[in-house]
């Protein structure tokens, strides 16, 4: 047997190995998403809210629950992608909403069980990981004039203030993902930091699956949630939240 074709055998069998691992990484998501919400899950749960029936009015009820618990003096993120919809929420009022421009849901996430999507998305979510381009405090450093007729040009000077692009992630309980990011790259700088983001994200996951499938673990897959706006709308819906900000989320 030639020698080529004594190094292709083994290279194959790996690649089959590899793929076949690799494609039951969703149905072991979803286990392991399942798994994790049983374990955090209210012990209330009662079983009639599984019927296809309450399911929605159960998931509705929880909605208005967590948002009537916010505290009252801050400010809070809701993300509502079943009305299409992304705010900010003070005192019982949303003070600002956008409607995204594209969400994308991953497909183990509409597999989830009720008890599980109530365990994960029912409670009021604390917003303690997550990575962000754009600056929280923009500061803009002027010299001062010297004199009237230089305050004057001044005033009529448009802002210079450096406006990063903005991507942010957000990671939920069980590993899930929630990425905003700006719905048009109008830049080069733009389309660059895009990339870079995108590439921290893939990085990460790559890294974690190679370690997984050398220590013979199950496969997984990334569980996403992908919200893409206005860039304005996205710089001011971040730089308005306070630091371990907390969020609610229904889909």
């Amino acid at each position: 047997m030639k020698k080529g074709v004594l190094i292709f055998i083994p290279l194959l069998i790996f690649w089959v190995i590899w793929l076949t691992w690799r494609a039951l990484a969703p149905a072991n998501s979803l286990k392991k998403l399942e798994q994790f919400a049983l374990s955090t899950s209210d012990a209330a749960y009662d079983s009639i809210y599984s019927h296809p029936d309450l399911i929605e009015i159960t998931r509705e009820a929880q909605f208005k629950r967590s948002l009537l618990a916010l505290k009252k003096d801050s400010i809070h993120l809701i993300v509502d992608l079943k009305d299409s919809m992304v705010g900010l929420y003070i005192n019982g009022v949303i003070i600002h909403r956008i409607k995204p421009d594209t969400y994308y849901l991953d497909p183990v996430l509409s597999n989830l069980s009720n008890r599980a999507y109530m365990s994960l998305f029912g409670p009021i979510i604390p917003i303690s990981t997550d990575t962000a381009s754009i600056v929280k405090e923009p500061v803009v450093v002027r010299q001062a004039p010297k004199d009237t007729i230089e305050a004057a040009l001044n005033a009529y000077k448009p802002d210079t203030l450096m406006q990063n692009p903005a991507f942010w992630l957000i990671q939920l309980p069980g590993e899930i993902d929630l990425v905003f990011s700006q719905a048009t790259d109008k830049t080069q700088l733009d389309t660059e930091v895009r990339d870079q983001f995108n590439e921290f994200i893939r990085s990460w996951y790559h890294g974690e699956s190679l370690s997984r499938f050398l220590h013979l673990s199950k496969s997984t897959s990334p569980v996403q949630i992908l919200v893409s706006m206005p860039v304005d709308d996205l710089r001011a819906i971040y730089r308005a939240l306070p630091e371990n900000g907390k969020l609610v989320l229904r889909y």
